[in-house]
């Protein structure tokens, strides 16, 4: 496997306070290893946009800068809750540092689409965050490729976007997809995505394997 992750935190120059309960944008690029023997103009496999914000806090109105209004909407039902964490039907959330991971946009290259590539990537970025926040959330809209203007298209990646979702172990909630970091479900998902593209040949590094059909 030679794809490696580069996670990166965006913030204004004046955010200077590391303890800052402001949302914090995260982005994720997935790439060939530099070294490998795969062409230069395909390494880039894919990119993931997060955004990581406090529970329990009052969304700011600068908040709408980074975040989407579904995940305001969360977060303020998050806030009205008893004890300011979460409404009791998310009583199955794992007890965690009172941080939650919005998967805002996963886009992955035209050439690595349908290799399983998506949900990789997926897996593998949020299971950074384990040590750091409680659970993520995301909706189907976070699936819709730059390139991907008509209707009925968007429609069917919403649709496979739902199914990648379910199988990184999200849960439905209504429109929002929530994942509890620490269930075992998440490492589970990532481990047997891995092994599947490694005893596939080499899977999503591009060079076999049978792939999912799904475009991510």
């Amino acid at each position: 496997m030679t794809i490696e992750l580069t996670i990166a935190q965006r913030r204004l120059w004046w955010h200077g306070d590391e303890h800052s309960p402001a949302p914090e944008d995260w982005h994720v690029s997935a790439d060939i290893w530099a070294l490998s023997a795969h062409p230069p103009g395909d390494r880039h496999v894919g990119d993931l946009s997060l955004t990581v914000a406090a529970l329990g806090r009052e969304p700011h109105a600068l908040d709408t800068m980074a975040l989407s209004e579904w995940a305001l909407a969360f977060l303020n039902e998050a806030h009205a809750a008893e004890a300011g964490t979460l409404p009791p039907d998310l009583d199955w959330v794992t007890p965690g540092p009172e941080r939650i991971v919005v998967v805002r946009q996963l886009e992955v290259a035209p050439g690595w689409r349908g290799l399983s590539a998506g949900a990789t990537l997926l897996a593998s970025a949020l299971s950074a965050f384990v040590p750091s926040a409680r659970l993520a959330i995301a909706q189907e809209s976070a699936a819709a490729p730059s390139d991907v203007h008509d209707a009925e298209a968007a429609a069917i990646t919403a649709a496979r976007w739902a199914t990648l979702l379910r199988r990184t172990g999200f849960r439905e909630r209504g429109s929002v997809h929530v994942l509890d970091l620490h269930d075992p479900a998440l490492s589970t998902a990532r481990r047997a995505m891995i092994d599947g593209a490694m005893n596939d040949g080499a899977g999503i590094d591009g060079e076999g394997g049978e792939g999912d059909t799904a475009r991510d």
